[in-house]
């Protein structure tokens, strides 16, 4: 039992530790961001930082999908991106896992995949989105223009398809 003790007061400080490190190294580049990276510093015209609502309309939607439906994206500091959508049948897919970059301006781009199931479960390939965004002059919305391309497991690109989204920073409610 004190062996057991021990280990987790080890365990618990080299989280800390690492938790420390992390935060002071995502702090220091707050003041520094170069052109192509994220800048951290909240409502900066260079950061995508926060969650936003997204309203996603495919030009050329394959049969049997939406030509429309929601998301939310969760864009980290850092560069990290999280994705779920509305579109049906979420056990066909997995949350989407992707970055994000400042490229100029209001400008940014991010690309992110997912992996794809048919209804038994099986896995059948994934599928990535690659978009440029403008932000408003505001900071609080987006719209982008999305290249969706359908991979199957062995990488080959079965399928391309065309979209926009628009986007509105989900406000904090305090009451």
């Amino acid at each position: 039992m004190r062996n057991l003790k021990k280990t987790v007061i080890v365990l618990v400080t080299l989280l800390v530790a690492l938790f420390t490190a992390t935060t002071t190294a995502a702090l220091a580049n707050t003041s520094n961001a170069e052109p192509g990276r994220t800048c951290l510093r909240p409502g900066h015209s260079h950061s995508l930082t926060g969650t936003w609502a997204t309203k996603v309309q495919l030009s050329d939607a394959p049969p049997g999908a939406p030509a429309a439906f929601t998301a939310l994206d969760t864009f980290l500091p850092g560069g990290g991106l999280l994705v779920s959508s509305s579109a049906p049948n979420p056990a066909t897919r997995s949350l989407a896992h992707g970055t994000w970059i400042h490229t100029h301006g209001r400008q940014f781009k991010s690309t992110f995949v997912w992996f794809r199931f048919d209804p038994t479960g099986q896995y059948v390939g994934t599928q990535r989105v690659q978009r440029t965004i403008q932000l408003a002059k505001g900071q609080a919305s987006f719209h982008s223009t999305d290249v969706i391309e359908v991979i199957a497991p062995n990488g080959v690109v079965v399928a391309t398809f065309h979209g926009t989204e628009v986007g509105e920073l989900l406000d904090v409610d305090v009451h």
